[in-house]
């Protein structure tokens, strides 16, 4: 099976985009499943969702606009940016789980510092990107970057890549 990426402008991912695991591809499938979801933040967030939550991410126009916005923070065209969406749109899964574990996926370098109002919130939020960088079809995809093995806690963790100490998270 060869996967297509869909347009994440216009369509949300087919079921069997998302619901075929890496660990069950061969290598060509795996590393074209990988370009694919590297491709594109959307497409990113919408892999993993299904992957850890075993649910759909449904698309709107507001994702994609927070979408494009994150992707010119990262490309460095802004260095702020301010959210304001009300609760139930997403915001956290795309901004946040999805952003950050995207990011450090292409530079498992960068260090990332979730601050939030709510400890219990920054907490529940650095343990879901935690448990992508833990997820099977994370490793298969990704064999040379892994979580340090004393690293266990929510609040801080770290990534090795190639056996060396790279970047991270802090939840505050």
């Amino acid at each position: 099976m060869n996967y297509i990426a869909p347009d994440p402008y216009h369509d949300t991912p087919p079921d069997n985009f998302l619901s075929e695991g890496a660990t069950s591809l061969n290598d060509e499938d795996r590393a074209a499943l990988r370009l694919s979801i590297e491709s594109d933040l959307l497409l990113w967030t919408a892999y993993w969702v299904r992957q850890r939550v075993g649910t759909r991410y449904d698309l709107n126009s507001h994702h994609v606009w927070l979408a494009d916005a994150l992707m010119d923070v990262a490309e460095g065209k802004h260095q702020n940016l301010l959210i304001n969406m009300p609760p139930g749109g997403g915001k956290t899964e795309l901004s946040v789980t999805g952003f950050i574990s995207y990011y450090l996926a292409l530079n498992s370098r960068a260090r990332f510092m979730h601050l939030t109002s709510s400890p219990d919130l920054a907490n529940n939020n650095s343990e879901y990107i935690r448990d992508i960088f833990n997820h099977e079809d994370f490793r298969a995809m990704y064999p040379t970057v892994s979580m340090i093995k004393d690293t266990t806690a929510k609040q801080r963790w770290n990534l090795m890549e190639d056996g060396k100490r790279a970047g991270g998270l802090l939840a505050m």
